[in-house]
């Protein structure tokens, strides 16, 4: 990216940002508000500044957390996140608070797909069988609600593929295939 293009960028988010530091309770300056840190958090690479971006959007989806487009937004902020986590607990953590979004909007075939990016991205860092179990019954319930829709079951096949090439048990590979 250019540094104009940043520029422009930066001094958009500055304006988007100030903006809902005047109206922090209109969902819609919450929501332009999100996708700007969510533009943020992809351009970023530093987990710190990663985390501090995530906890800026958990501020504002806990004043919103009945807005669609602001939970959407909040969990690709933690998906972003997530990505960048090697250590398992903090994964954890992501995918509890993904979960806590899930419930609340668990209609919504966006919120799901994203939540299941979340765990698969905690399946790739877990070794123990009662974690990936954890993660197959939290994936699972997520299918069962959406299993018509081709991008559940391509992120759903993608945590079973991730969890059974972790598990030399014969039983709990039977599970996984069943």
């Amino acid at each position: 990216m250019s540094s104009d293009s940043n520029q422009e960028f930066f001094e958009k988010y500055e304006k988007v940002r100030k903006e809902y530091s005047e109206n922090p309770n209109s969902e819609k300056v919450a929501s332009e508000y999100l996708k700007m840190l969510w533009s943020l958090a992809l351009k970023q690479d530093d987990e710190q500044v990663l985390k501090d971006t995530a906890d800026k959007a958990s501020t504002v989806y806990q004043k919103h957390s009945e807005s669609e487009k602001v939970a959407t937004a909040y969990l690709r902020i933690l998906h972003n996140l997530a990505k960048q986590q090697d250590d398992e607990q903090v994964l954890k953590a992501i995918a509890d608070k993904a979960s806590t979004v899930y419930q609340k909007h668990s209609e919504l075939v966006e919120v799901a797909t994203v939540y299941l990016w979340i765990l698969y991205d905690l399946a790739s860092k877990q070794y123990d069988e009662q974690g990936l179990k954890y993660i197959a019954d939290k994936a699972s319930t997520v299918y069962e609600k959406h299993s018509e829709l081709e991008r559940v079951s391509v992120s759903y096949l993608g945590i079973l593929w991730r969890l059974s090439s972790k598990l030399d048990n014969e039983k709990s590979l039977k599970n996984i295939a069943d």
